[in-house]
């Protein structure tokens, strides 16, 4: 099939234009995804090393100064102030083994599946992350 003289495409260098535009908008939102992701992951890292800090200051007042609790108070203190709605608790058990609990507001974050069920809280605290420090007496 032979065109008419005279008769040319038009448009076509448009929508390469369009394509290429289309494609390069694809990547800039998986970009974005991707940045937003590492992000979060970011700000639960942080919260964790604050949350751990909080348990090893106490463990430290602890075997430093004797009871638990005189520390309690402190570590409290450190978890409030660095953490969204932080708090830290301690158990015992009758064989001088125990476990210091430090819990924060991880609303907007992800936290690793299964965490509820480690840290003694239920399923239905889904918004909590925590730490969970063994000690010796």
């Amino acid at each position: 099939m032979t065109r008419p003289r005279g008769f040319r495409y038009v448009g076509g260098s448009l929508l390469e234009v369009l394509v290429s535009l289309t494609v390069l908008s694809l990547a800039a939102v998986a970009s974005l995804g991707t940045q937003l992701v590492s992000g979060r992951a970011s700000q639960l890292a942080m919260q964790r090393e604050q949350a751990a800090l909080a348990a090893v200051s106490l463990l430290e007042r602890q075997r430093q100064t004797g009871p638990l609790e005189s520390g309690l108070s402190g570590a409290q203190a450190l978890a409030t102030a660095n953490l969204p709605d932080g708090s830290v608790s301690t158990t015992a058990s009758g064989d001088g083994v125990g476990l210091v609990l430090v819990s924060w507001s991880a609303a907007g974050v992800a936290t690793p599946g299964g965490a509820s069920s480690r840290c003694g809280r239920s399923a239905a605290d889904v918004r909590r992350a925590c730490i969970a420090l063994p000690f010796v007496d």
